[in-house]
């Protein structure tokens, strides 16, 4: 799976210390989290019009159609949102998107053996975040965290 990591959001890890400490509902995390993934709309709409771009037209279509998933850490010492993609192959395996985002990859010719290398456009992940989604990430991140801190402090 490809990532990219937004950091500097220890606001996270100190709203879920804060609720842990309280003992007050989880909930308060949970929406927090949920707002930060909205949060995310911009960024994976760009990463995929990036690699329809950069990428060969079949195989631009066929990685920008895999799901792309943000993940919310909110433990102390890895608090931060992960943005992740990946698919399935035609093949029944995962696709390598490591792999392809370094501008490797490996096919069948004709849907058969044996498997061939070819370089592609790389960074069609990790340069498809645009400035415009890491700014529109940043501010939910923290809105959202200054909304839960709001909810604890009122009890």
């Amino acid at each position: 799976m490809a990532s990219y990591r937004i950091t500097g959001a220890a606001e996270i890890a100190l709203v879920a210390a804060a609720v842990r400490k309280l003992g007050t509902d989880r909930k308060i995390v949970n929406d927090m989290a949920a707002a930060i993934r909205r949060g995310t709309s911009k960024i994976r709409d760009a990463i995929k019009a990036h690699e329809v771009l950069v990428l060969p037209s079949g195989l631009g279509a066929y990685v920008a159609s895999g799901k792309i998933k943000t993940l919310v850490r909110r433990a102390p010492k890895s608090a931060g949102v992960l943005i992740r993609q990946g698919r399935n192959s035609q093949h029944g395996t995962r696709v390598d998107m490591r792999r392809l985002d370094a501008g490797r990859i490996r096919h069948l010719t004709w849907g058969r053996e044996p498997w061939h290398p070819q370089t592609v456009t790389p960074g069609a992940f990790s340069e498809g975040a645009s400035e415009e989604g890491t700014d529109q990430l940043e501010a939910a991140i923290l809105e959202a965290c200054e909304n839960a801190a709001e909810r604890l402090a009122n009890g």
